[in-house]
């Protein structure tokens, strides 16, 4: 019976407590909301994916031709946010570009490909390391 109260009365305590701008808001139930900063980002579109960055960001993409230190502009921009205020792009944003660095150029690593039909002796073994391109956004243009 006393672990019980203790339980609860723990419990309680948390109940409206903040942790490093996390809010606990239900007792038993940890819902965590991430404290907001309002900074310019972009979701871009290259090689058949899509991206959200940020100036400063690093990120891989599929194979861009260039050498390692061009500037290359990407222009298939779907959305910026800046602040508060938002473009969407139907399906692209006009004028909207992102100015990036090419700071590699390289191989994955390897993935297995092994194929396998039983009771027939049929063993295949592949492997495959797929090309990208790391990208250092440096601006982006809206």
């Amino acid at each position: 019976m006393n672990d019980k109260l203790s339980f609860n009365n723990n419990r309680n305590k948390r109940n409206n407590q903040c942790y490093n701008g996390y809010f606990v808001t239900a007792p038993n139930m940890f819902r965590f909301f991430p404290k907001r900063e309002l900074i310019m980002y972009a979701i871009v579109r290259t090689g058949g994916k899509q991206y959200q960055v940020a100036c400063g960001d690093q990120l891989r993409v599929e194979k861009i031709n260039g050498n390692v230190g061009d500037i290359i502009e990407l222009n298939d921009v779907l959305m910026v946010v800046d602040g508060e205020n938002a473009q969407i792009g139907r399906p692209v944003l006009e004028n909207a570009k992102i100015v990036a660095k090419i700071a590699e150029q390289g191989k994955a690593k390897k993935v297995l490909v092994f194929k396998k039909k039983r009771r027939q002796g049929y063993q295949v073994r592949n492997g495959h390391r797929q090309l990208f391109t790391a990208l250092q956004i440096q601006e982006i243009n809206a």
